[in-house]
């Protein structure tokens, strides 16, 4: 289907200014070396740190490094010319410069000038003085160089070391070399490029019967055949290349003692659907399931090969390790919980809900016939999939002067006044180039669904209150109007997120981790140390991966040892407590206005009760006010000491 590969190419370069990082990994994907460049160069425009695009969870950070590594070198090349020419100004602003009745300002050649702040007033100030010839001089002294820092820093651009690709023909740091026998035979009619540069000579016919990948590739309309062997770039390293054609090839079978490089092999020869290769490094995973079950788990979820997560997981379970760590008696120390115990760095990047299933696995007397690293069709609620009904009914949209058109299909008639006052004039950013009309009104379309596009412009419309509770709108809403800059909608986001935090903490907890608010997450996480938390699942535990979730834990079990161990102060040995909320009893030290929370052991307190029906009220007031002043000072105490602990 070359034709087709062909026109939606074509499609996808259409669409580069628009969706750049999300179409820079579909040019990964495909090897097309242009359009990841092009796309890579669209990206150098503005900064790309808080860029997130939902293919950034599918693709090896790998291909996302190179592309910070290329952004990072044109932002220095940019910064170190601009500065040549500057004189000394630190703040740009660019210019379109339209026919001003000059011959070298034309409406066809519209120059784009790097003009300093300090200079353009400068010249500005001189036009208002009347000094229009001096300023039209200097103007075009000032296009002059322009022209030519232009020029220095696009001659600067191509000739960069860095690349977003491996194997970029303007880019490659280092030198091509060929892999070792058996893969340097020239006269083989394929060559597999690696991310580091080195040149596998393979024979297509071999990774065809091994491969339904390649045999669906090699079976494609080829191009005119050429003198030399086609390159085929690939994502991974040589180490990882090299025992994955041996399992292919008809040569002894590599020896991987090292899981991390096993794990990178066995991922690759599923990727690319290398059967048997997959099956001998399956076997040689296996042999690595006794004794380090835990990076086994980690790995095998990640690849979500249920059958070895479930088999590393029970491995882990029966474990002398295991055993010995939870049976310590040292239940203090984090990491001799399950929780702690059951925790490794590799986990990091797997799903929240994978270790969830993991820890609820190894609290259970028996091995649960469900799933592990993926979501189980029982067990957990339902992620909800049908839409709901929404409405938008702003004030005067008949006066409305554009049409926001959503992902799906909707129209929103609004005003560009609001929208820029409410700092969502990046919906706007299609404005001037659109050329589509809906009655009279220009169309902007963005990458939004209808629903929450909907609340989105609700908000950039003051007499709007908004009540949504719904915690995945509320994120998609934020990852919207972060994604476009909208400051004030995330204000107002925000704050309804602290409102709602004692009703929904654990989502919102995993919304605050998203959006780095870490006062937000903090006070999300004292709410949930109210409580035990962990048979507690939410649907955003399916997407965030499990570091955020282990810290959740980890905080809430020091918030629980720090409650124990000062309430065993005042205790006097009562293990079981109770929270009263004492109201006015006629005593000055309780008012209707200054209701105190107390902490009382049920054994001390059944005493005061008992003491209070045998007639002895004035004893049992008396006891109830030290009572009262040493929970106050308990209180202190306990506050005082979690506030050291970080969430």
């Amino acid at each position: 289907m070359s034709k087709v590969v062909e026109v939606l190419k074509k499609r996808v370069m259409d669409l580069l200014d628009r969706y750049p990082l999300s179409l820079y990994f579909v040019a990964v994907e495909q090897s097309w070396m242009d359009v990841a460049e092009a796309a890579a160069r669209q990206l150098a425009k503005a900064p790309i740190e808080n860029l997130f695009v939902e293919e950034m969870e599918e693709f090896p950070t790998d291909a996302y490094h190179r592309l910070l590594k290329y952004h990072h070198a044109h932002t220095v090349v940019v910064a170190d010319i601009a500065a040549q020419y500057s004189n000394g100004a630190k703040r740009w602003k660019k210019l379109k410069l339209h026919n001003h009745g000059d011959d070298f300002l034309t409406a066809k050649a519209m120059v784009p000038i790097l003009l300093p702040v300090l200079g353009m007033n400068l010249e500005w100030k001189k036009e208002r003085e009347g000094s229009a010839s001096r300023f039209m001089g200097s103007l075009t002294a000032i296009m002059n160089k322009s022209r030519t820092m232009a020029s220095d820093i696009e001659k600067a651009i191509s000739n960069t070391q860095h690349t977003p690709l491996p194997g970029s023909p303007i880019m490659s740091s280092q030198s091509i070399t060929t892999a070792e026998a058996p893969f340097n035979n020239i006269k083989a009619d394929i060559i597999l490029k690696t991310s580091d540069d080195v040149q596998f000579h393979v024979w297509s016919i071999i990774l065809a019967e091994a491969s339904s990948f390649f045999h669906d590739m090699f079976t494609l309309p080829q191009p005119t055949i050429s003198q030399t062997a086609p390159v085929i770039p690939v994502l991974e390293a040589s180490q990882v290349i090299d025992p994955l054609l041996r399992l292919c090839y008809p040569v002894d079978d590599p020896v991987l003692t090292d899981l991390s490089l096993l794990g990178r092999v066995w991922e690759a020869a599923r990727k690319y659907a290398l059967d048997e290769a997959t099956k001998l490094a399956t076997t040689a995973v296996h042999a690595f399931i006794s004794t380090s079950p835990l990076q086994v788990f980690a790995l095998a979820c990640r690849l979500e090969a249920e059958e070895e997560v479930k088999l590393a997981a029970k491995a882990w379970k029966s474990s002398e390790t295991f055993r010995s760590l939870i049976s310590s008696g040292n239940s203090e120390v984090f990491d001799y919980t399950i929780a702690g115990a059951s925790y490794i760095h590799e986990m990091s990047g797997i799903p929240s809900g994978a270790y969830y299933r993991l820890l609820s696995f190894l609290r259970a007397d028996h091995d649960p016939d469900t799933p592990i690293c993926t979501t189980p069709v029982i067990g957990h609620p339902e992620i909800e999939t049908t839409k709901h009904p929404f409405s938008f009914d702003i004030p005067c949209s008949a006066d409305a002067d554009v049409v926001i058109r959503s992902s799906d299909g909707v129209d929103f008639r609004v005003h560009k006044l609001m929208l820029r006052s409410a700092t969502a004039e990046g919906l706007l950013q299609g404005d001037a180039t659109t050329q589509m009309v809906v009655e009279g009104l220009p169309v902007i379309e963005v990458a939004v669904c209808g629903e929450i596009l909907a609340e989105i412009l609700k908000l950039c419309y003051p007499m709007y209150k908004f009540l949504v509770e719904d915690c995945s709108i509320i994120r998609q809403m934020l990852q919207i109007a972060s994604l476009y800059k909208m400051s004030k909608v995330v204000e107002v986001l925000k704050k309804r997120v602290m409102d709602l935090l004692d009703r929904y903490p654990l989502s919102l907890y995993f919304v605050a981790v998203e959006q780095s608010w870490m006062d937000v997450a903090e006070a999300a996480a004292r709410q949930l140390a109210k409580a035990p938390i962990e048979n507690l699942f939410v649907e955003e535990m399916e997407e965030f991966p499990t570091d955020a979730y282990h810290r959740l834990l980890k905080y809430h079990h020091a918030h629980t040892v720090i409650v124990a161990n000062i309430a065993a102060q005042y205790s006097n040995g009562a293990k079981r407590w109770m929270k009263l909320k004492l109201h006015n009893h006629g005593d000055d030290f309780l008012t209707a206005k200054a209701m105190v929370p107390i902490l009382l052991p049920v054994v001390e307190m059944n005493l005061e009760w008992k003491r209070e029906r045998e007639g002895s009220a004035s004893r049992f007031m008396g006891s109830l006010t030290a009572i009262m002043y040493k929970s106050q000072s308990m209180v202190s105490d306990i506050e005082e000491a979690i506030s050291n602990v970080s969430a």
